[in-house]
């Protein structure tokens, strides 16, 4: 009970302080249009609004264990009724994971609901889902991406569950290892899912009726390693609505990589520094937007990899 106590003390202490204006560990990005996004700034335990000249406009969330609470983030989703969606995860005291769901929150604050949330006993050596992954398609419908379940799982907006793919640990086709963000194009039907583990991406074709949804496998795409089209724990992908070319978050080679709608790799490209982390990756408007956990910023890139911004001033 103690634990308990002290984790929504510390929630209670933090709603009542002034928000901090920089970014800690962020990884999910949502973006509104050219002046505005979202981002999961996991080590303030917020959904941080900015604006693009870095400037922190709003925070959504506070620390805690409740329903409408956060306590670690991760990647982040956006409707198109501007409802975000955000994988949440609770540890207890040592470190051990009781629960992980993903939560929707509106733009003024207010919590909506949560999606595919499950509790775990610290006592069992119980599976967990892991909620890495979360993008809303062009139907709002919200694509869950359950990183240590292997699985995908669909909701409407309302919560119901539309659908549920994969499960399968393994290297062959359709079995994933680290199963940890997809993206959706509903105007070609393919729906991409990144397979960290094993340093590739799965492409499938996407069948639509009603709301009957089926997946069909069409191929992999790369392969372990540091060459033009190979990754190394690839962890997010975006996409750009107009072409199909999609962008991978190479996280192990420090890189983007875009690649053709069929998989056919176009560039890689960083920002020119020493080191960073692609933990968040989205596209809007002929810009890729990146989230650098490592030196705590966003940055955004032209659509070709050329001018990188970095939004804001990192803190250590």
């Amino acid at each position: 009970m103690r634990r308990w106590l002290s984790f929504l003390l510390v929630g209670l202490l933090a709603g009542c302080s002034q928000q901090p204006q920089h970014l800690l560990r962020p990884n999910g990005v949502a973006v509104v249009d050219d002046q505005q996004l979202y981002v999961t700034d996991r080590g303030n335990y917020r959904i941080a609004q900015l604006e693009s000249n870095g400037q922190i406009t709003a925070s959504i969330g506070v620390f805690g264990v409740g329903p409408s609470n956060i306590h670690s983030g991760w990647d982040l989703g956006r409707d198109s009724q501007g409802t975000l969606y955000i994988g949440n995860f609770i540890y207890n005291d040592e470190a051990t994971l009781v629960h992980d769901g993903v939560r929707s929150f509106e733009p003024d604050g207010s919590f909506g609901r949560e999606f595919g949330g499950n509790d775990y006993d610290p006592a069992l050596d119980e599976p967990t889902n892991e909620p890495y992954g979360v993008t809303v398609d062009s139907a709002d419908r919200i694509w869950v991406a359950n990183y240590k379940a292997n699985r995908v799982v669909v909701y409407q907006r309302d919560g119901r569950q539309l659908a549920e793919f994969f499960g399968q640990f393994g290297n062959g086709n359709e079995e994933f290892s680290g199963l940890s963000d997809l993206v959706v194009d509903r105007e070609r039907k393919h729906v991409y899912v990144v397979d960290s583990f094993n340093g590739r991406i799965q492409e499938f074709s996407l069948h639509e009726a009603g709301d009957t949804i089926s997946l069909q496998f069409l191929r992999v795409i790369g392969r372990y390693g540091s060459n033009l089209g190979e990754f190394a724990y690839p962890l997010n992908i975006a996409l750009d609505q107009a072409t199909g070319d999609i962008y991978v978050g190479d996280m192990g080679n420090q890189r983007i990589q875009r690649l053709s709608h069929d998989g056919q790799p176009i560039a890689a490209f960083a920002p020119a520094i020493e080191r960073w982390q692609v933990f968040g990756l989205a596209f809007h408007n002929n810009h890729v937007y990146a989230a650098d956990a490592y030196n705590n910023t966003i940055w955004r890139f032209n659509a070709d990899g050329s001018n990188p911004q970095r939004l804001l001033e990192s803190k250590q």
